[in-house]
């Protein structure tokens, strides 16, 4: 408004000395405009001043949210101090109770047993898998023993089997086989079904009808070199059909050691005509005793 007053006032002035205007109208134009200028000045000095002002304010409130940001900084990780120091204490409290609880520390000792059995049975049984893996550790243990520790008492517990060759392994797996019943099995081949039984069998066809891989003996319980001790009807197989590695060198009328797993009883079609009856048995390991 003030700038268009000026601007008013200067066209006037120039108009009345274009015009001839008298040198009082010049005279009392050169004082509104000399007034106005002055005006305008005072004006923009308390721009300036209120400028500064505020400036000096907007540096007050930044100095003033610094500081509040600080102190929410602060209280934050006051807070977070407070609640790990929460954690922590509730952590030693319950520490406490699982070392001092009777009650509490009688339930994790049978816990802990029961796993130290179970890994070490298992350690012995899966002798190839690192003892580490088997174990299944629990933190709230720690009152009692450490995971390392516990791993250290299964690997101990288990040594002996561990320690074991692939030979004693499979020496004791076959002392394990059942003495054989002749008159047992032929009663009820299918009690027998996979258990292993040792025996002596006298092979009384091993030919193009039986196969490569299977033969039909008769069975006994000791070894013996009389035909009379020897009684039954059986058939004997491998694993794999097509490789017998095992019978090489085992010929009809061989007296051999068997250790195999029973299968039930076979019904099969003999070479003369109609059906037999025998006791099927899957070879574990066959070694010769006498060639026929």
């Amino acid at each position: 408004m003030y700038a268009k007053r000026l601007v008013s006032l200067v066209l006037a002035g120039v108009l009345a000395a274009c015009s001839g205007g008298s040198d009082d109208q010049i005279a009392e134009l050169t004082d509104e405009l000399t007034a106005e200028r002055d005006e305008l000045a005072s004006q923009v000095a308390d721009l300036e001043d209120e400028s500064a002002g505020l400036e000096g304010r907007v540096e007050e409130l930044e100095s003033e949210l610094a500081d509040a940001r600080s102190e929410a900084a602060a209280a934050r990780e006051d807070e977070e101090a407070a609640a790990e120091r929460a954690v922590q204490a509730e952590t030693v409290a319950d520490e406490l109770r699982l070392r001092y609880d009777p009650e509490i520390r009688a339930g994790l000792q049978t816990a802990y047993e029961e796993e130290m059995a179970r890994a070490c049975t298992d350690a012995e049984a899966r002798w190839e898998v690192p003892v580490a893996s088997i174990v299944r550790w629990d933190p709230d243990w720690s009152p009692l023993t450490t995971e390392a520790d516990l791993i250290a008492a299964v690997e101990e517990c288990a040594a002996d089997e561990r320690s074991k060759t692939g030979a004693e392994r499979e020496a004791e797996r076959l002392a394990s086989c059942e003495r054989i019943d002749v008159d047992a099995v032929e009663k009820d081949p299918d009690a027998f079904t996979g258990v292993c039984v040792h025996m002596y069998v006298e092979i009384v066809q091993f030919d193009a009808n039986t196969g490569r891989c299977s033969f039909r003996g008769e069975m006994s319980a000791v070894r013996s070199t009389s035909w009379l001790d020897y009684s039954g009807n059986a058939i004997f197989v491998t694993e794999d059909d097509s490789v017998c590695p095992e019978l090489d060198g085992i010929d009809n009328n061989d007296l051999v050691e068997v250790w195999a797993y029973g299968g039930g009883s076979l019904t099969y079609d003999t070479t003369i005509g109609g059906s037999a009856t025998a006791v099927l048995w899957d070879i574990e390991k066959i070694e010769l005793v006498q060639k026929g």
